[in-house]
């Protein structure tokens, strides 16, 4: 059973989330800018996102 102290003991780029029924998961998200593959900042995921979801959906 995971406790509090658990979740705060985690490192910057890990979450923990409840997904598909109540499983728990472990997450590993990538820091922006870490990686020069990735999106720098969120604005630029959000603008990525919507420019997919517009061609997508239109």
């Amino acid at each position: 059973m995971l406790t509090s102290v658990d979740l705060v003991q985690l490192p910057k780029d890990q979450a923990c989330a409840l997904l598909e029924d109540g499983q728990l998961y472990k997450l590993r998200l990538p820091l922006p800018g870490s990686d020069p593959l990735l999106p720098k900042n969120m604005e630029a995921i959000r603008r990525e996102r919507l420019a997919f979801y517009e061609m997508e959906h239109g």
